[in-house]
């Protein structure tokens, strides 16, 4: 089981509509927004987490005020099953991975260890590639044959190891240079390690020809669906709009 989101937080959001949305979020999530000071970070703080809430609570037909979430070593957030016992989460094998960069935030959720990464153009990419990359991986970018190519490929290879790392929750111990991405045109990219290929994949997206996503997971068949389809982002990826959260039941 895979399912994926995205939404556009840059959306028309009233105070009061923001309020709203704050009484859906965890403690901790909360916490989080009271600490900021500008209002259009507190905004996409609390749509971010209302969004996160939402998909989950589609996904697992549970309310969005009945989820709770604890966190990794390294800091990964997943389901607390004991907080949510009253759903038998206990049950299910349910991981989520989320992301966001400038108005966009994206989530994937699946049965088996998942992680997704969503970047926006960067600047001073070839010099991050070449201190960054692996050497295979900086040669293919600067082989493209224009700028907004290089810029394009640096992305696709970027997300995919963000999105490596964040599927294994190890935040940044892990340096982007120690692994290598096999990068496919229109066909789901590898992962090599110690140079042996490993059962890990990606699947990539563009959206607004701007940004960036990348899917990692070892479900191959479930990568499979994942598809560009023309200038459209995917049919895999479901858009969650304001109205739908709140509209929804909290």
């Amino acid at each position: 089981m895979l399912r994926c989101y995205y939404m556009d937080i840059s959306c028309d959001c009233s105070y009061e509509q923001s309020q709203a949305l704050y009484r859906v979020l965890p403690p901790e999530r909360q916490a989080g927004v009271e600490r900021l000071k500008n209002e259009e970070q507190i905004k996409k703080k609390i749509l971010s987490g209302a969004f996160l809430q939402y998909a989950l609570s589609v996904s697992l037909d549970i309310p969005m005020r009945r989820i709770f979430y604890q966190y990794g070593e390294f800091g990964k957030p997943e389901l607390d099953k004991n907080k949510m016992r009253d759903y038998q989460m206990e049950k299910y094998g349910i991981h989520f991975n989320l992301s966001h960069s400038g108005k966009y935030v994206v989530l994937a959720v699946s049965d088996g260890l998942i992680g997704i990464d969503i970047e926006g153009r960067k600047k001073n990419r070839l010099a991050v590639a070449k201190r960054c990359f692996d050497k295979t991986e900086y040669e293919d970018i600067i082989s493209a044959h224009t700028e907004q190519e290089q810029d394009m490929r640096f992305l696709e290879y970027w997300t995919m190891k963000e999105a490596y790392v964040k599927y294994l929750g190890e935040g940044l111990r892990i340096p982007f240079d120690s692994f290598r991405i096999i990068r496919k045109e229109n066909f789901l990219s590898f992962l090599e390690k110690d140079s042996q290929i490993q059962n890990i994949y990606f699947a990539t997206l563009f959206l607004e020809e701007l940004y960036c996503v990348s899917i990692c997971s070892s479900n191959y068949e479930e990568l499979k669906g994942v598809r560009q389809y023309g200038d459209s982002f995917s049919d895999f990826f479901r858009e969650v709009s304001l109205k739908d959260i709140l509209c929804a039941k909290i």
